[in-house]
Formats: structure tokens, C-alpha cells, sequence
């Protein structure tokens, strides 16, 4: 589903930021690309607290900016939520999604203080209807 974004600049690239950043398929594929592009800015600045000058997560955040600046949002962005809203378009028609991020490990703990996981969970019938069914074309 998501095979479109992996194209040109961003080939074999699994970054999730590269990724929406570099490619025009990103806003064919994600619906509410400038709401997404938004809370990833705000998770970007959170972890620049903590990691200031790591030239990988500042040259992320710049990617970050360029893209809100191309996507900008049509609303003022809520208060941030541990729970955001993903929809993503397919041929079976649009997938709603709800995403958070599972946080692994404390400040003091550098080996796993690193580790997110982003976790999708269905939030409709109609997407947890099409996600089954994909599930079981894909085990067979």
C-alpha cells in the first residue's frame, strides 16, 4: 500500500521522515498528509530537547519545516494527543487509522532510549474490514 512512496530519491530509504518529505506520492497516499507532517514536527522538537546537536535529527527537523511550508494545515493543529488520526487512500477506498507511539526505556538507559515503536490500530469497521482481508491475502 505503501510501496508508491519508496520511489525515486527515497528508494530502499526506510526513514519515515525521508520518506514524506522527498516524494510528491506521499499526498496520493496519505490523505491528511499536512495534519501528519505537523504532529512529526512536534515529535521532532521533543526530541531535539534531548538530543541537540545531532546533525541527523536537525537536518529531520529542516525537512520537516520545508515540508509543513508545502502541506501547511488548513486548521489550527489541536493540542498535541497521544492518539493521531492517520487516513490513507487506497483502492478499495480511504483507511482510517489511529497512531501512537509506544516509547521504550528511560533517559538514563542510552541503549534503548532510542526505540519507538508507531503503532496502527483500525478506527473503523470498514478499515479493520479491508486490513483483515489484505492479512489474509497476504498469509495464503
Amino acid at each position: 500500500m505503501l510501496a508508491g512512496l519508496q520511489a525515486g530519491e527515497s528508494a530502499g530509504d526506510t526513514n519515515l521522515i525521508r520518506l514524506l518529505t522527498s516524494e510528491a506520492a506521499a499526498s496520493g497516499v496519505i490523505v491528511n498528509l499536512a495534519e501528519m507532517i505537523s504532529e512529526m514536527q512536534s515529535r521532532i522538537q521533543l526530541e531535539a530537547l534531548e538530543a541537540a546537536d545531532d546533525p541527523v535529527l536537525a537536518g529531520l527537523a529542516a525537512r520537516l519545516q520545508a515540508a509543513a511550508h508545502r502541506y501547511p494545515l488548513s486548521h489550527t493543529q489541536p493540542r498535541r494527543s497521544p492518539i493521531v488520526p492517520l487516513t490513507l487512500a487506497s483502492p478499495s477506498g480511504e483507511l482510517r487509522f489511529l497512531s501512537t507511539i509506544a516509547h521504550f526505556g528511560t533517559s538514563e538507559d542510552v541503549t534503548i532510549r532510542d526505540l519507538r515503536l508507531e503503532l496502527l490500530f483500525p478506527a473503523d469497521d470498514a478499515t479493520r474490514i479491508a486490513v483483515t482481508a489484505l492479512a489474509a491475502n497476504l498469509s495464503l
